[in-house]
């Protein structure tokens, strides 16, 4: 993902979702982070230019689910610079 999009070491974060690990609730995770804060990882709200949720397929059972809602996302948040 760093080379395909050329972003720099400094402005990645890896993040594991402390919702739990299906793929719903890594992207209701990124969502979360994206529209509030984690102070603990001085995360500001809407601070970033583009969010990731990166998910396997197995077996989940929310798997296309977590794809819908993802791209029913995609292109709609504004952070605070209005990116």
């Amino acid at each position: 993902m760093r080379t395909a999009h050329r972003l720099h070491t400094a402005n990645v974060d890896v993040c594991a979702s402390g919702l739990g690990t299906a793929p719903i609730q890594v992207v209701q995770y990124a969502l979360a982070l994206f529209e509030k804060d984690d102070r603990h990882r001085r995360i500001e709200p809407r601070a970033f230019e583009r969010v990731y949720a990166v998910f396997d397929r197995d077996d989940h059972d929310s798997y296309f689910d977590a794809l819908r809602v993802a791209k029913s996302l995609n292109g709609k948040l504004r952070s605070d610079s209005r990116q």
